[in-house]
């Protein structure tokens, strides 16, 4: 259970940067590479968080059903696991193509360790929309903001059951904001079956820098829930990897709530 970091933390009235434990983020589940839109090779990524001393980084790049060189981006993932103290996971990130749990995922994963699950598009019925699709559709008043939620939240349940591999939500509720939504809309019933999905899947679901999803109301609902929370810059340059101003702040915040 990921919520290890909650032990002995305190409250105080400035929470944020007093506890040095709790601020601490040693991991970086979520960096991207040249093997898709990454401007850093996967060498030069574990290079910058050996320097940051972190203990888990998180080797994630971007597929499609069509996508081939899996294989060798797992070989080339084995071979760095030889080199470092590091723990590495091996991860694609691929988008929700409906709401039943269809994804953008090439058939032979063989040796990745997650699939990430990301919410670019938003999975409506049989359909996987643009955020300006959205849009017009909220204008016309063919949809609802409860119903676009709903549909958001059963499309991530559905694709953790019929993930082929243990996945991560990935900047989770990170199209709402896009939509003209406030990430707070998700209900506590929807809490209750995302975590419960998650919990029997064994889903993580991401704290994510650089889309500063889920909100934090979310993450702390999820993870008094049970959710394993793990925390991602989505670096796509190497000098952002490790760099967490806001998930520091979600991570104290968390502590807080959650610690003895």
């Amino acid at each position: 259970y990921e919520m290890r970091f909650v032990t002995g933390v305190q409250t105080c009235a400035l929470p944020i940067f007093t506890h040095s434990h709790a601020a601490r983020i040693d991991e970086d589940l979520h960096v991207h590479s040249t093997w898709s839109d990454g401007r850093a090779t996967i060498e030069e990524n574990l290079a910058i968080a050996e320097s940051l001393g972190l203990r888990r980084l998180g080797l994630v790049d971007h597929v499609r059903h069509d996508t081939t060189w899996v294989p060798k981006f797992v070989r080339a993932v084995d071979a760095l696991r030889k080199t470092t103290d590091i723990e590495l996971i091996c991860g694609v990130e691929t988008r929700m193509l409906d709401e039943y749990g269809a994804m953008d995922l090439p058939q032979d994963l063989g040796g990745v360790d997650r699939v990430y699950i990301a919410d670019h598009r938003l999975p409506f019925a049989d359909k996987c929309l643009t955020p300006k699709e959205v849009r017009a559709l909220s204008r016309s008043n063919a949809v609802t903001t409860p119903d676009i939620v709903a549909a958001l939240v059963r499309a991530s349940i559905a694709s953790m059951r019929r993930s082929p591999l243990p996945a991560v939500l990935a900047h989770w509720g990170s199209i709402l904001p896009k939509i003209d939504i406030d990430p707070h809309s998700v209900t506590e019933s929807q809490l209750d079956r995302l975590a419960e999905a998650a919990v029997e899947t064994g889903t993580w679901v991401e704290v994510d820098e650089r889309w500063q999803a889920p909100c934090s109301a979310t993450v702390l609902g999820l993870a008094k829930r049970g959710v394993p929370i793990v925390f991602s810059s989505d670096a796509h340059r190497a000098p952002s990897i490790g760099q967490f101003p806001w998930a520091t702040t979600v991570k104290v915040n968390l502590a807080l709530q959650c610690g003895s």
